[in-house]
């Protein structure tokens, strides 16, 4: 079937309509508390908008533990565009996903010359509920930009093979790079390229094979450059902690959880936890001999029909980067990672029946009528899919009740409430974490300062130091055990807890600031010159640009009978504190200097 103008045209129109209806009620999502922060509202690189330094840190910062600079780039310029008002966030999101999606339909449209099925093939993958995930969560916003770059590359190879000259070639290698740049997952796609060219191109060789090399040679740099960034911030930490065996056997049995869910997509969540260890030795098993067996009959039995294979490898090698052979994260199953895979299986499905009922008019109207109720179910399963992430509660509450024992969810519902101002409901959500998993240390710190903020110090304490059994080097739960003694008035264990801390962290600006107080506290143990000492040193670090450690400073010095020099410092610390609007400590140091002077 050749291409008609007028069936792009209507294809075009139906796949945006049906997009805005599937993904409108995004416009109404808020951030949530999982990444958002890291890569757009709490983000140096992005929070500025589009500057030099912006450009600079998104090429060197290693923030997010994935290094994608090119997605940084664009988030920072819809911090430009929109500032940090999510309906433009999620709104840039959504036309990207359209874009590549209308490209997707574009470019297999003129590489196979048949648009019903091309169109298909793209309606399923814009409209699928497993896009929700890459859509309407902000921070994947890597997925929708690389798909641009993806189709893109698919385009520019396209042309290439129609007529190839160095320019062509060069135009491949850029949008291949861009794509890299958006998201490291896209090192797959040399391997994709040379599937196009066995189909639907058919010019696939040894010539065509040799092309690909300085694609592959910059993938492998890439894939490089990504692996370093994220064992270096920690995100590849699960690799360690799980046995060889049980990593691959899940990640094989990840390729049939994927594809039921393809077929299948309820009961989605944003984070499916890891199984782990426990996976019964014949999921693996089934899951090779399922995908072996597929393979080699779509190679030898319908050899013909090429698109077979060429969609099922397609599925199979977008992959494995993510399946989990190399572990990253705690995710056992992520619909993201189906988003451009997915569509090798769209693509075996689809033009599977076009084949089944070429020239057979009424099993073609069936067909057709049968793919008309599959879109439109997809889509408002969809729209039901896009309202679950409306914001952080709601998103939290749908994956708990589908996942059962969740503690990153659990936890990041507890700092939900917590931020929120809803006490109680945050420590029952720490409280739940530590009933099922009772070393859960930053569940018990979390449990530490929500007492804190309530002024029960004892029990507050009683959590930091369950917390330090299970981390012994935890600094966030010894620097709170000083404070929390220090409320219970038990001064003298809070400085010995601060001394071990300075021995650790001897440039430690709290545990400095803390300590020169506490020393002038205690009556039984007080030492103004150490208390001087450690203020001083606090105050050199800053430059002495910090109203805190200068304020410190200032209660040292008075302690110390130098007076002058005392009020010449909370001077300049109430100055410092009153030009970063800091009232309440300007008021307090304006209150100090009072009494001094008198």
């Amino acid at each position: 079937m050749t291409v008609s103008l007028r069936q792009l045209g209507a294809f075009v129109l139906v796949m945006f309509l049906l997009a805005l209806v599937a993904f409108g009620p995004v416009r109404h999502n808020g951030f949530i508390n999982l990444d958002d922060d890291i890569y757009i509202t709490g983000n140096e690189a992005t929070q500025d908008g589009l500057t030099l330094e912006s450009a600079r840190l998104a090429f060197t910062s290693t923030r997010s533990d994935t290094w994608h600079p090119l997605t940084w780039l664009s988030h920072a310029l819809d911090v430009q565009l929109f500032g940090l008002d999510p309906a433009g966030h999620h709104l840039m999101s959504l036309f990207l996903h359209f874009v590549a999606s209308l490209l997707l339909m574009l470019v297999l449209a003129r590489m196979t010359g048949q648009i019903v099925p091309a169109a298909f093939v793209a309606l399923l993958f814009c409209l699928h509920p497993l896009r929700v995930e890459s859509v309407a969560w902000a921070a994947e916003r890597k997925d929708v930009l690389s798909a641009v770059f993806f189709m893109l590359t698919l385009w520019a190879h396209h042309r290439y093979a129609r007529r190839s000259s160095p320019v062509r070639y060069a135009v491949v290698f850029l949008s291949f790079i861009l794509g890299v740049l958006a998201k490291p997952m896209l090192v797959t796609l040399p391997f994709v390229l040379m599937l196009v060219d066995y189909w639907p191109l058919k010019r696939l060789s040894r010539r065509t094979v040799l092309e690909k090399i300085p694609l592959l040679v910059a993938a492998a740099v890439l894939s490089w450059v990504a692996y370093a960034v994220q064992a270096a911030g920690g995100a590849t930490t699960l690799v360690e902690d799980l046995p060889a065996g049980a990593r691959i056997g899940h990640a094989f049995w990840a390729y049939l959880g994927y594809l039921r869910q393809i077929f299948i997509p309820v009961n989605l969540v944003v984070l499916a936890p890891h199984p782990g260890a426990e996976i019964a030795f014949w999921k693996p098993l089934v899951a090779i001999i399922f995908g072996g067996g597929l393979g080699t009959l779509f190679a030898i039995r319908f050899r013909t029909r090429r698109y077979l294979l060429a969609g099922w490898l397609w599925y199979l090698g977008m992959l494995v980067p993510v399946a989990g052979f190399v572990a990253v994260g705690y995710h056992g199953l992520a619909d993201r990672f189906t988003y451009l895979p997915s569509i090798g299986v769209a693509i075996v499905v689809v033009f599977g029946l076009a084949e089944v009922v070429s020239g057979r008019r009424k099993l073609a109207l069936a067909a057709s009528a049968l793919g008309i109720v599959a879109v439109l179910g997809l889509t408002f399963m969809t729209r039901a899919q896009v309202r679950q992430w409306r914001n952080t509660t709601t998103l939290y509450t749908h994956t708990l009740a589908r996942t059962g024992h969740n503690p990153v969810i659990r936890f990041n519902l507890g700092c939900a409430y917590r931020d929120a101002g809803d006490l109680v409901q945050a420590a029952q959500q720490f409280a739940q974490i530590v009933a099922g998993d009772p070393v859960h240390a930053v569940a018990l710190i979390e449990l530490g300062n929500l007492n804190m903020q309530d002024g029960r110090y004892a029990p507050a304490v009683q959590y930091w130091r369950q917390a330090l059994v299970v981390e012994p080097n935890n600094y966030t739960a010894r620097i709170n055990i000083g404070w929390g003694l220090a409320g219970l008035g038990r001064i003298g264990e809070a400085i010995d807890e601060y001394l071990k801390l300075v021995e650790s962290h001897p440039n430690d600006l709290n545990v400095l600031t803390r300590l020169s107080l506490f020393l002038l506290e205690d009556t039984s143990r007080r030492d103004t010159v150490a208390a001087r000492r450690y203020a001083e040193q606090a105050c050199r670090l800053t430059g002495y640009a910090d109203p805190p450690t200068l304020f410190a400073l200032a209660q040292t010095l008075v302690a110390g009978q130098d007076r002058t020099r005392a009020l010449e410092v909370a001077g300049r610390a109430g100055e410092l504190a009153a030009a970063t609007g800091d009232q309440k400590l300007s008021q307090a140091i304006d209150s100090w200097m009072a009494q001094v002077s008198r």
